[in-house]
């Protein structure tokens, strides 16, 4: 590993990564008018073609943060974790997921419906005061703001000494410049900021764990590298791996018990969370999303 500092970069390079991606993926699958249920939200998170995009992507910062180990190798492993049933799990099918899609759908499907409401309004008729309403949501930034503006104030000054015809054409190319922006600026920011609020903690999730994962490979190698030179060096000593709880563990119901409830508990004769020969690895050999350390030490043989 390259430094903490490194590696927390590559944490938040890599939850941009993931937000990006889901904010892109989400606009694809649910443009503007669309229906979006929990269900359609849980399988797109889960879409192959996506998971793969993140799989390479993590890889390659898997390596920079020192990993040895080959894209198909390391894609085998990323959504795909094996418990000690031996039952596969996805990274992103945990108990959160449900509650997420859900929530994420109901705050879309809300928000949408507010801007499908303003565009309804709109095309009701033809109320200056209903254009100045709608006009007030649109960005003072988008393209052709400016004139816009203009030509609202221009029909607001002219208003009753208009022609029907020409207030009808002039509250119309205003109309649908909003009605445009709704579609193609408004809605975008809402799924932007809900994909933020909402899918974000998925995202930051997966990148600690997979990150994390690859850290504590790197650490343990180059340490048990290091400690095997004193170990071979003498007759009398052996490394021990000693398993260390998280201060924020919390008990998983896995199938045959908690993992790192059980290796904290292993005993190799040389106390509660000792290993020596096969030492587990923290989130490669525990559960998705694991805290925990592995201390090396190399102690006298008993």
């Amino acid at each position: 590993m390259k430094g903490s500092g490194t590696f927390n970069k590559l944490t938040l390079d890599w939850q941009a990564f993931v937000n990006k991606e889901l904010y892109n993926a989400i606009l694809k699958e649910f443009p503007f008018g669309t229906k979006m249920t929990q269900k359609s939200v849980a399988k797109l998170l889960v879409n192959e073609s996506w998971i793969e995009k993140v799989q390479l992507y993590t890889w390659r910062s898997a390596r920079a943060s020192g990993l040895e180990i080959s894209f198909e190798d390391f894609k085998t492993q990323l959504v795909k974790y094996k418990l000690y049933d031996g039952k596969s799990i996805n990274a992103w099918k945990n108990s959160y997921e449900p509650r997420i899609g859900k929530k994420f759908a109901v705050s879309v499907k809300s928000g949408a419906d507010k801007l499908a409401s303003r565009i309804k309004r709109l095309e009701s008729g033809y109320d200056v005061a209903t254009l100045n309403t709608m006009f007030k949501t649109v960005a003072t930034d988008s393209d052709g703001y400016k004139s816009i503006r203009a030509k609202l104030k221009q029909l607001n000054a002219n208003w009753d000494v208009l022609a029907e015809e020409d207030r009808i054409k002039k509250y119309t190319e205003i109309s649908n410049y909003i009605s445009t922006d709704i579609r193609d600026n408004q809605y975008p920011a809402l799924v932007k900021d809900r994909t933020k609020s909402v899918l974000a903690y998925q995202g930051k999730r997966l990148a600690q764990d997979q990150l994390q994962r690859a850290n504590n490979e790197v650490l343990m190698n180059d340490m048990g590298e290091k400690l095997s030179e004193v170990v071979d060096a003498k007759e009398d000593v052996i490394l021990v791996g000693f398993w260390t709880l998280s201060s924020t563990h919390k008990h998983h119901y896995y199938p045959g018990g908690d993992p790192c409830e059980r290796h904290a508990n292993h005993d190799a004769g040389y106390g509660k969370g000792s290993y020596v020969g096969d030492i587990p690895i923290p989130v490669k050999d525990s559960h998705y999303g694991c805290k925990c350390g592995m201390k090396l030490k190399v102690l006298i043989k008993k």
